[in-house]
């Protein structure tokens, strides 16, 4: 489960890119609708934002398009580690007047809809290059943008270390999945089965307490309380 031959950088899948935040942002603007009153927009589409010149938006200015999601619990130790927040797109300002703006969506990864909301610009096509990391550390998967958490490849989920643990982009992460204990088939006893490696991911964002990463390769779905060894 290395990267392959010549493999010098990963590319986040654009609707994966997810992080977690301590509290829910403050946006720039919401998205209000738009002009045909849709109730989801895509590429391309012009949209109505809540915010005019008091602002200070330009035209031309560049934003990405958030959505605020489920507060995110630690699935061993039950503590609240904060919001996932999941890019969406981006878009461009194109007009702004005295109390609203219109923007044209630039990029949409997944549906937009009403009360999305716009933050500075976080490019998610740039490339992540793989870093050693500088200590031993262990971690556990706590959480996922995706839908269903059978996680396979080329999905991202959120780890329980961050900033304060050391945790830096590009940092390669092990993941594993500890044996359950069963009776042994001839003498009755508990037996403690070896963890086995399922999966490597990359992160790609870090935050004071938690990180995000994607995973380049894995043998098997991956699950909550999964665990990981920064390499």
């Amino acid at each position: 489960m290395q990267p392959g031959p010549g493999a010098t950088a990963f590319r986040v899948t654009e609707s994966q890119y997810a992080y977690i935040t301590p509290r829910r942002e403050l946006p720039v603007a919401v998205i209000a609708g738009n002009i045909d009153a849709l109730a989801h927009y895509g590429q391309n589409q012009r949209v109505y934002l809540n915010e005019g010149k008091d602002s200070e938006f330009q035209v031309g200015d560049r934003f990405s398009i958030y959505r605020d999601a489920e507060l995110v619990v630690h699935p061993v130790t039950g503590a609240k580690l904060g919001y996932m927040t999941r890019i969406l797109g981006d878009l461009v300002i194109e007009e702004v007047s005295e109390q609203s703006s219109i923007g044209r969506i630039i990029q949409a990864f997944d549906p937009i809809s009403p009360g999305d909301a716009l933050a500075p610009f976080i490019d998610v096509d740039a490339s992540v290059a793989p870093v050693d990391s500088e200590r031993a550390l262990t971690g556990v998967i706590v959480g996922s943008p995706a839908i269903s958490m059978d996680l396979v490849e080329r999905r991202s989920f959120f780890l329980d270390k961050g900033k304060k643990d050391g945790v830096k982009t590009g940092n390669v992460v092990a993941i594993y999945r500890t044996g359950v204990v069963t009776a042994d088939p001839v003498t009755g006893h508990e037996l403690a089965l070896p963890r086995e490696l399922i999966g490597k991911a990359i992160v790609f964002r870090v935050e004071e307490d938690t990180a995000s990463a994607w995973v380049f390769a894995s043998s098997r779905n991956l699950r909550l309380g999964d665990q990981v060894s920064f390499e």
